[in-house]
This record gives C-alpha cells, sequence and structure tokens, in this order.
C-alpha cells in the first residue's frame, strides 16, 4: 500500500509539472512576441478571478468592496480606488483580512520582514495552479533548461553538524524549483569554500540561483584562488538580495554565463527579472505593480517611489496595493508589462546626513562604480548618529590607504563622516544573508 501511495503521489507531481511547463510556456510566449492585448486580458482574467474570492471571503475587504460589480473592464480601477496596505495594517487586522476558509487545511504559514525589524507571520494558499512555480519555470526556461539540468542553490540552508564534519556543506532537496542541492552561506570561509568548488565540480549543475552576497563570495574565492570550474553554466539567477552592477559583472565573468537578477518578496505578490542591466520587468500574470510618492499618488516616468504591489497568488493573506518598503525608479508600462529602471533598496537601506536628508545607498554606493568595490571582500554600513555612519570592511587584494581616502571623499561629499573598521567576516543574520545596512536612526 505504501508503494501504490509513492507511485500516485509522483504521478501526480508529474502531472501539476507537466501543468505548471505548459502555463510556464503560454506565458511567455506572449511576452517575448509582446501581444499586448493578450497579456492585458489574461491580467485581468487573473485579478478579477482574485478579487471576486476576496469580496467574498475576506470580511475585511467585502466592507471595502461592498456592492461592487467586479468585472474585466473594471477591475484595475476597483484596485486603484482601495486604501494602500502596510505590514502594521495587516498586523492589527489580520483576523479580517484572513479568508474565511481558514481551516486546518490551511497548514502553510510563512515568516517575513525579521531583517527589517518588522516580521510578519501569515498563511499562504493558492488556489489553482502556484504562480511562483509557472514563474520559476519561466525563468529557467528562459535560461536554456531542460527537465534533467541540475539546479543547485546557495541559501542560508542548515547543514547538521555531522555532515558538516565530513566537510558537506549542503542539504538535498527537490531539483525544481529551489534546488537539487542547497548550499549554505552559514559555513563559507577561506577553510570551507575548497569544498563548495570541489562539491560543484562534482555535481556539475546548469543552473545556480540564490543569495547574490554567497554567490559573489564564491565567485571571489574561485577569481582570488585561480580554481577551475569543470562545469558550464547556463545561468545564474540572483535573488532574495539586493546587488550592484559590478557584483553581476563580476559573477558572469568568473562563470562565464548570463546573470539574471529576480526580484520579489516571501508575500508573493510580485516577479521581476533583469536580464541585462540594472532594469527590472514584472510580471503582469503574477501580480500588480505600481510605484506611489509619499502621498500613495503614483509617480512619473523616471521618477523613484516606493513598489506597491497586489498579487494574485494568496488568497488566505491577500496582499492588496501592500507597501513593500522597497524603492525604485519608474520606467513606465509598455505592453503590458511594467518597467522599473533600477531598484534603489528597501525605505529602510538610507543614510542620514548631517543635513537630516536621507541618503539612499544604492544610489550613493553603486551608482558610481568606484574603485573602491574592486578591493573589498565584503563590508557593512551602520548609523548610531546623524551625519555619522561606522562602516566595517574585509579587506581585499590591492586595498590601501587610497582606497579609504577614496570612501571618505564619496561619502564627505553627501555631507557625511566615516569610521572604519577593519574585521576578518561581516556577521550574517540566521537566514544567512548579510545585512548591508544597519540603521538605527529614523526621520
Amino acid at each position: 500500500m505504501g508503494l501504490l501511495k509513492k507511485i500516485r503521489e509522483k504521478r501526480e507531481r508529474l502531472k501539476q509539472f507537466a501543468n505548471v511547463r505548459k502555463i510556464a510556456l503560454q506565458y511567455l510566449n506572449m511576452l517575448r512576441k509582446r501581444k499586448a492585448e493578450e497579456i492585458e486580458i489574461e491580467q485581468r482574467k487573473l485579478l478579477t478571478d482574485f478579487l471576486l474570492y476576496v469580496q467574498s471571503h475576506s470580511p475585511y475587504y467585502k466592507d471595502l468592496l461592498l456592492g461592487k460589480d467586479i468585472t474585466l473592464e473594471n477591475c484595475i480601477n476597483v484596485v486603484n480606488d482601495l486604501p494602500l496596505c502596510s505590514k502594521e495594517l495587516i498586523r492589527k487586522n489580520c483576523n479580517m483580512i484572513y479568508s474565511t476558509e481558514i481551516g486546518d487545511e490551511w497548514e502553510d504559514w510563512l515568516n517575513t520582514g525579521g531583517s527589517t525589524g518588522e516580521p510578519l507571520r501569515f498563511p499562504i494558499k493558492s488556489r489553482n495552479v502556484n504562480i511562483e512555480q509557472v514563474h520559476q519555470m519561466m525563468l529557467y526556461l528562459d535560461m536554456g533548461w531542460n527537465f534533467n539540468d541540475l539546479i543547485v542553490s546557495i541559501d542560508g540552508s542548515i547543514v547538521d553538524s555531522d555532515a558538516r564534519s565530513r566537510n558537506i556543506f549542503y542539504v538535498e532537496g527537490d531539483n525544481f524549483p529551489y534546488g537539487k542541492y542547497s548550499f549554505s552561506t552559514l559555513y563559507m570561509s577561506d577553510e570551507t569554500l575548497p569544498y563548495y568548488v570541489k562539491n560543484l565540480n562534482i555535481m556539475k549543475p546548469s543552473i545556480l540561483r540564490g543569495y547574490p552576497s554567497g554567490i559573489m563570495r564564491l565567485a571571489k574565492y574561485i577569481l582570488d584562488n585561480k580554481c577551475k570550474l569543470c562545469f558550464n553554466l547556463k545561468g545564474a539567477y540572483l535573488t532574495s538580495e539586493f546587488f550592484s552592477e559590478d557584483d553581476r559583472a563580476i559573477i558572469q565573468d568568473v562563470f562565464q554565463c548570463k546573470v539574471y537578477g529576480q526580484y520579489g518578496h516571501t508575500e508573493g505578490s510580485v516577479f521581476a527579472i533583469s536580464k541585462n542591466d540594472s532594469s527590472y520587468f514584472c510580471s503582469p500574470f503574477y501580480g500588480l505593480t505600481e510605484v506611489v510618492d509619499e502621498y500613495g499618488n503614483h509617480v512619473n516616468l523616471g521618477e523613484v517611489g516606493e513598489i506597491v504591489v497586489t498579487g494574485f497568488f494568496n488568497v488566505a493573506m491577500p496582499f492588496i496595493r501592500y507597501k513593500t518598503g522597497d524603492m525604485a525608479e519608474y520606467g513606465g508600462r509598455k505592453n503590458g508589462v511594467v518597467r522599473l529602471n533600477s531598484l534603489r533598496g528597501r525605505t529602510a537601506d538610507y543614510i542620514i546626513n548631517k543635513n537630516n536628508q536621507r541618503i539612499y545607498l544604492v544610489g550613493l554606493v553603486f551608482g558610481g562604480h568606484i574603485e573602491a568595490l574592486n578591493h573589498i571582500n565584503d563590508w557593512q554600513i551602520e548609523q548610531n548618529e546623524v551625519g555619522k555612519v561606522i562602516i566595517r570592511i574585509v579587506k581585499g587584494v590591492g586595498y590601501n590607504e587610497s582606497i579609504s581616502r577614496e570612501l571618505i571623499y564619496l561619502f564627505n561629499e553627501y555631507s557625511i563622516d566615516i569610521s572604519f573598521l577593519f574585521v576578518t567576516s561581516i556577521p550574517i543574520t540566521g537566514s544567512g544573508k548579510r545585512k548591508f545596512m544597519i540603521q538605527h536612526l529614523c526621520v
């Protein structure tokens, strides 16, 4: 009986996999051929279906949508008339926002936002096809991935002590969508990285995905130690953290493949891809994407604002006009696809200068492609006082006093004084990520 159950489960997984692939190919075809009308209709269908469910099953939104006749024609206007939603609002009203169908079968709960100081726990459930898996499949297919190609992840997986004692720093899982093997950033060091490289050479992955900070550390180790790679990647896929174009260039050079950026979040309401440069294209099949100013008004082309999203995926906890806390420059909408010219970091990723102005880090640090980045293995910025920051630096090859002077000059230009702490490593969070900015002030 146990064997028959396993066979049935495997058949069901293969059936679901085939359905995910079918929809992914359908969506890719629309996007590649820029079928704006088909894209618009499909997006409106997804949104209308989502809103009708929410109208019936979320008490909070039932009140807001009372008397609304939601149709393909008016669904986007209906969303635009709803108030913005924040983590604070969700925490205060969660039981009213959750679907009334939540019961014993709603077993999946997620946590997000711990690194920002605003943790949020919520249930997750998809009514139809899993849109997240469809989009992961779209990205892999765009890289040229085939069913038997191996995916390897660099993330914050926990590896038991017995495996680590045998120089194994990865765990095994299903290949799709998050990787057959997950190498952990938690145990990366000059002593352990040779084993990471050795095992990657044995496994021969086709796709490398995961945290940019972890993949960068691996890439720099390979570069500095002139390691030979015995595999050819079809693509590298950076997700869950912000990264610079310099990071992308180094990873591309080391692994000799195209490097994709993916922007999304645990709340499952936006899925955006960057292929060639700093611009990101938001999938119209995953959700609605807006960029708004501090008053909630949509910004104009070329202006910077906060990313606000409405996801089509999670009916257990609907995220509608949800404030992500992430900043971006709005690049317009074409063929049904919203473009973000660049991501500008989180609303928390700023320094307060001597004039009490917010100076966003992505523009300050990464916008100028400064020489210092070529000689720093890792770094972190912390602010405790207005107009002053502490910079922790793990020195790389060629770091000297002129590099420090360049950083002092750069920050002084923005009315910020800096002091240095030279360290051997930067602490990472419990999930294996590296927090670039620690901000103790608010303005």
